[in-house]
């Protein structure tokens, strides 16, 4: 079977996620069939002054604050064996829309890791491209399973069984993240499908505070790098209390998640598919 090489850049450079990625990529080989190259380019925040990111591996990256990076215009030979670039995006929520559109605009598929954005203009901006992305509010895999799980139940129990029951939210991330958790609000989402009483601004409380944070039981050692979920259900009456969540320590399981949508980006790209948005669950069907 010929090898086919995808180079890849990742966005978001030195963040932490984005760092865990680049190492990944200049760490494994994810298949017998691709292989992924980690390009010296990265599209970065226009606050970054760092110049150079160095991998564990001592591969150098040049960062690009704020402006689009020389790779994505460059196309390799039919003949090379060098596939499509692609794009990993560990940016901020700010820059979700921004980024998307030039990914679009160079005909870069891309996995969007960073939550936030407006996520139903992310959506539209991939399906009238030329090119498909997986985009998730969560990258773990177990945690997807979860999300899978709690939307049979809402595509099942069509009418409204939790009417009028209501759902609050603690999410707890390092002090770093500024929006929301898009895993709180896309589980509320679901809840609200199933008749749960539930907004984004009022009943998810984020925690960021590392004060509040040692008071939860959150280790010291993972108060730079966390996620802590817990979601609270009552009826009306009061009578009932359903609870569950689902606690991370450190990024490796997202990083996991996001080289799976990888893999599976690039089979979509040699299948010729464009213009469309794939999801962490078509990810694991696939």
């Amino acid at each position: 079977m010929a090898v086919m090489i995808h180079t890849v850049t990742v966005s978001g450079l030195p963040g932490k996620m984005a760092a865990l990625l680049a190492n990944r990529l200049t760490a494994t080989k994810l298949t017998e069939g691709n292989q992924f190259h980690l390009v010296a380019d990265s599209m970065t925040g226009p606050e970054i002054t760092q110049e150079l990111f160095t991998t564990q591996s001592k591969r150098n990256i040049k960062l690009f604050p704020g402006v689009v990076p020389p790779v994505f215009t460059y196309q390799a030979p039919e003949d090379s064996g060098i596939g499509r670039l692609l794009a990993m995006d560990a940016t901020v929520f700010s820059a979700v829309n921004d980024n998307a559109e030039k990914y679009c605009e160079h005909h870069i598929p891309f996995v969007m890791l960073t939550t936030g954005g407006d996520r139903e203009k992310l959506v539209r901006t991939v399906e009238q491209s030329d090119i498909p992305a997986v985009i998730s509010p969560n990258m773990s895999v177990p945690i997807i399973i979860l999300m899978s799980m709690l939307e049979w139940a809402a595509k099942t129990y069509l009418d409204f069984p939790l009417l009028d029951y209501e759902l609050t939210t603690d999410e707890s991330h390092q002090a770093g993240k500024k929006d929301k958790s898009g895993t709180a609000i896309a589980i509320g989402k679901i809840f609200k499908r199933l008749g749960v009483k539930h907004t984004e601004e009022a009943d998810i409380h984020a925690i960021r505070d590392p004060r509040e944070q040692r008071a939860m039981g959150i280790p010291e050692s993972a108060l730079g790098g966390h996620a802590y979920h817990s979601y609270v259900i009552t009826p009306p009456n009061g009578n009932l209390t359903l609870m569950f969540g689902h606690n991370i320590i450190g990024r490796e399981t997202y990083v996991d998640g996001a080289m799976m949508a990888l893999e599976f980006l690039a089979k979509k790209v040699e299948e010729g598919v464009k213009g469309k948005v794939f999801t962490m669950e078509d990810v694991l069907k696939g």
